[in-house]
């Protein structure tokens, strides 16, 4: 086969191009364009060719973009421009009223004298990614407003609920130390406690979520053992879960880390209520300290045999506000399990979780080692 003429092989090139190529006079009214998905219909090529860009606007009765007269002044001054986006009514007649986001590169062109002939340049559609960009604007923009909300909705929960929240504790309290040894009567107000424990406990949640979400939240890290924090915590889980039996097993006396105490004890008690919550029949909870990789890591296990998560949920587990299919029924905000996360890896760590429907399930946090 004989190569083509050079002049041929530049037109299939252009009319197959997904960009165009566009030349104009020293008025700025197309002389050329090339063929392609935008500008190939016979009617429109016969309505763009002699026109400028601010004419074929007026053609088709739309107002003029200002954006429009200020590619006119820097082609009036014989600059080349690269990248200039502008927005016009898209010119085919079967979305007559959408918007055509056009991105523009042109050069100035002379004569061997220096006079000016024209402008070639390229053009590219880009109105699929502006939609996007526009899209994506809006659901930032949404979920700005939503997370607002959630702010004011947290601080009215705060104000309004935490006070008689301490109120009924402290009242049962003093009460449960009057009644002495009824037992039906001390059940009844341990109740009452761990009702208010775990409502102070969604509070607190929500709270920790929006520090975060406003990146309030600092960290006071000091040495600490991380096998009496467990234990500290697991004592206050006892209290409000008497009817579960929380076993701890480690491998060596003391785990040091460096952390922040107040989230270290939210990431353990926070594990033990999960643990709790999605225990199913069984009442034991296993706590298990170790360390990982030549004691670079202190590793922490919470094992239940609850009800267990599917492995295709697994990865979506630590997000905010997710609950697994296993969990319809029971009450929870989703927010537990993304604090763990957040507050782990603020610390260098990490958390992962491994389970099963029906076999239970076991997260481990990893935290690096105080040498």
């Amino acid at each position: 086969m004989s190569d083509p003429p050079q002049d041929r092989r530049f037109q299939d090139f252009a009319e197959i191009a997904s960009d165009w190529f566009w030349e104009t006079d020293a008025s700025h009214r197309f002389t050329f364009i090339s063929g392609n998905r935008f500008n190939s219909i016979p009617e429109t090529m016969s309505e763009i060719l002699g026109r400028s860009r601010i004419e074929i606007v007026e053609f088709y009765g739309h107002p003029v973009p200002e954006h429009l007269f200020t590619l006119e002044r820097i082609m009036d001054r014989h600059e080349v421009f690269h990248g200039f986006v502008y927005e016009r009514p898209t010119n085919k007649p079967y979305e007559r009223g959408r918007v055509q986001f056009c991105d523009l590169s042109g050069r100035p062109v002379f004569d061997a004298s220096g006079a000016f002939l024209g402008y070639r340049g390229t053009g590219r559609d880009v109105t699929a990614q502006r939609e996007r960009e526009i899209r994506i604007r809006a659901m930032a923009e949404a979920e700005a407003r939503r997370s607002a909300e959630m702010r004011r909705l947290v601080s009215m929960v705060n104000h309004e609920l935490r006070t008689p929240l301490t109120v009924i504790d402290s009242s049962a309290q003093r009460l449960g130390a009057r009644l002495g040894e009824d037992a039906d009567a001390q059940l009844r107000i341990a109740r009452i406690r761990a009702s208010v424990s775990r409502a102070v406990d969604v509070i607190e949640r929500m709270l920790s979520s929006a520090r975060l979400e406003d990146g309030r939240v600092t960290t006071a890290k000091e040495s600490l053992d991380l096998l009496s924090l467990v234990r500290d915590v697991t004592g206050l889980q006892k209290q409000s879960n008497p009817g579960f039996a929380f076993t701890i097993e480690a491998d060596r006396p003391g785990f040091a880390v460096e952390g922040d105490r107040h989230m270290l004890e939210m990431v353990v008690s926070n594990l033990l209520a999960n643990a709790v919550k999605y225990s199913g029949d069984s009442r034991d909870i296993g706590i298990q300290l170790g360390h990982a990789e030549g004691d670079r890591w202190v590793e922490l296990a919470v094992v239940d045999q609850g009800v267990g998560v599917p492995p295709e949920e697994l990865p979506m587990l630590f997000r905010r506000f997710f609950r697994a299919s296993t969990a319809r029924g029971l009450p929870g905000s989703g927010l537990g399990l993304s604090l763990v996360r957040e507050f782990v890896q603020m610390h260098g760590g990490s958390v992962s979780a491994t389970s099963a429907p029906g076999a239970g399930a076991v997260f481990r946090v990893r935290l690096p080692a105080l040498a």
